[in-house]
């Protein structure tokens, strides 16, 4: 409401989980969600079915567009087209890869003529499990002019590969963003280290 948001673009969706909570929060705009695994997306599909402001895409964001694999966790929400690590698993066993299955990949900047208008004021989330980088490459030409982006980041490596949290903070204010606010993710039930948090930066123009 702040920063008069009127799209969402939800990359990872999973079954819907964000923008059902934003929605009782009281956002009413438009939701753009993406999700590649194909039982997941079904859930998606049919959890948002009653709303019209809500659209839904079965692919991935990255930073190219092609095929590929995903890797399809007990628990689907740690799903990912990288590698995961030991860390994960020992801290959260659902999180164990079971098996993998064919995705397409776009990216946010091949497909803005579809998504984009003029007169948009975008929160970009982003929760694809380490890949979250390559989905900000694939937006390089638009990220600029969004108000708000939301990144899952790790300050050690959960998945093989990532790009972590010092490295992402950089990443993001050499193209105008500024940290405004963490919200904590997983961490270590054993010793109570945290391995990931949400991490909400605000474009500086809008400040």
């Amino acid at each position: 409401k702040h920063f008069d948001i009127n799209k969402v673009i939800d990359v990872g969706a999973n079954s819907g989980q964000f923008g059902t909570e934003i929605r009782k929060m009281g956002y009413n705009g438009k939701i753009i969600s993406f999700e590649p695994l194909p039982e997941t997306f079904a859930l998606l599909k049919k959890n948002t079915s009653g709303d019209a402001n809500w659209a839904s895409y079965q692919l991935a964001l990255g930073s190219e567009a092609k095929k590929d694999q995903i890797n399809v966790a007990g628990n689907t929400v740690s799903s990912s087209i990288l590698d995961i690590m030991p860390e994960h698993t020992n801290a959260a066993p659902e999180s164990k890869y079971t098996h993998k299955v064919d995705i397409e990949i776009k990216t946010l900047d091949g497909m803005a003529d579809e998504l984009l208008s003029e007169n948009d004021r975008v929160y970009f989330k982003i929760d694809t499990q380490g890949f979250e980088d390559e989905v900000l490459k694939g937006a390089e030409d638009h990220i600029r002019s969004f108000r708000c982006v939301q990144l899952e980041m790790s300050f050690v490596p959960m998945y093989k590969d990532e790009m972590l949290f010092h490295e992402m903070m950089k990443y993001m204010k050499d193209r105008g963003f500024e940290i405004y606010t963490l919200e904590p993710g997983l961490d270590d039930p054993q010793t109570g280290r945290l391995f990931q948090i949400d991490g909400i930066f605000v474009n500086t123009d809008f400040l």
